[in-house]
């Protein structure tokens, strides 16, 4: 019974996740703005790797149960290219950055 409770959601962290999610909700936008201006101003190569991994952002938590991933998280697992033969080119940003005229 102590076990149970011990890792019951209290109203405070059902706040502190939905606050997080919020959050990373803001930040997943602002680092795709930081891509898309640092490409503006001429830095193509490699600047999505650059960004992602200087800027890393962590997963969502989920709520109420919730076992759910988010919408761009989803895409990005489903478009996952670790280990696969065939690169999978999610938008124009990989497009540019694998078959790009450099390369």
């Amino acid at each position: 019974k102590n076990e149970r409770n011990r890792h019951a959601k209290t109203p405070n962290d059902v706040e502190c996740a939905r606050r997080h999610n919020e959050y990373r909700k803001q930040a997943l936008q602002a680092r795709w703005e930081l891509m898309v201006h640092r490409q503006a101003v001429g830095f193509i190569i490699n600047n999505q790797k650059f960004v992602n991994k200087h800027f890393p952002i962590d997963d969502a938590i989920p709520m109420d149960g919730d076992t759910s991933t988010t919408h761009q998280d989803q895409k990005l697992n489903k478009n996952d290219v670790a280990g696969s033969k065939k690169a999978i080119l999610r938008d124009q940003l990989d497009w540019w950055e694998r078959v790009g005229r450099w390369r």
